[in-house]
């Protein structure tokens, strides 16, 4: 009888923008799980990623339980007053609550980081996504981002020239995940901008 060698399963080796995806979309269910996985094998995850190693991974990092946790009217002032002046990492801590159930409260009361809302600049975008303003121009120019001119005429090297509404700017987002892979991206403004107010299954407990 000849005998066959098992085959070594090769595991899967976490980077950092992976594990705050995982932070950031985890939702406490199955359901979540599988999506994690599906995102990330859609980014190109390799090798890729099954639920199971995403539940291993929720583990590991300590997120397994989400809180059930009411919002008091001192934690919602505490939230009015410290917005804008904190990173969201730091409310969360100092109101003993996660990142998501900060976020996703801010985003349902009408609370912003940034004194303009509603649509960001070519600056804004490379700011955000960790790469040059030259990158978003190329993403505009291709057809990838839309973008609008605000000013009459332009100016060829000015960052903030060009008007990116959210709607577009989350499409982009949700069409090409591959490009928030390996990019130092501010992960706390790019799931405000992919997470609407009161979107089903992410829960802040009103």
């Amino acid at each position: 009888m000849v005998m066959t060698k098992a085959r070594r399963t090769i595991k899967h080796k976490w980077t950092e923008e992976e594990e705050d995806i995982v932070r950031q979309q985890y939702r406490g269910t199955h359901q979540s799980q599988r999506e994690i996985a599906d995102y990330l094998n859609s980014a190109g995850a390799q090798p890729p990623i099954s639920q199971f190693a995403v539940s291993g991974r929720i583990s590991k990092l300590g997120i397994g339980q989400r809180e059930n946790r009411r919002w008091s009217e001192s934690e919602m002032n505490r939230l009015r007053e410290w917005t804008g002046q904190y990173p969201p990492a730091m409310i969360a801590q100092k109101l003993k609550r996660g990142i998501v159930s900060v976020t996703v409260k801010m985003k349902k009361m009408g609370l912003h980081r940034r004194a303009r809302t509603g649509w960001y600049t070519k600056k804004d975008v490379a700011e955000m996504l960790g790469v040059e303003h030259k990158k978003v121009q190329r993403w505009m120019d291709d057809g990838y981002l839309k973008a609008v001119p605000y000013q009459e005429i332009p100016r060829k090297n000015g960052g903030g020239q060009w008007r990116i509404d959210e709607k577009n700017l989350r499409a982009f987002l949700l069409r090409y995940p591959q490009e928030l892979v390996g990019r130092n991206i501010d992960v706390y403004l790019v799931f405000d901008i992919l997470v609407p107010a009161g979107v089903n299954g992410y829960h802040s407990n009103q």
